[in-house]
């Protein structure tokens, strides 16, 4: 483990943490992992999708209001 991390890496790390988030939360091919707690509305642009979280009779989904 080095010292002091290289400004690559400080620069690269909240790079792919964003895209590895997008990848999860919007991509068409990860839209299986999120089919038990989303419902599809449409399509948003390139190959990703509107999906809206899953209304169940008393339970709120973590990251909705």
């Amino acid at each position: 483990m080095p010292d002091r991390p290289a400004p690559a890496d400080i620069v690269l790390t909240p790079v792919a943490a964003f895209r590895l988030s997008r990848l999860l939360s919007k991509a068409s091919v990860t839209s299986p992992l999120r089919a038990p707690f989303t419902r599809y509305v449409g399509s948003q642009g390139p190959a990703e999708l509107h999906e809206v979280a899953r209304e169940e009779a008393g339970k709120e989904t973590v990251g909705e209001s």
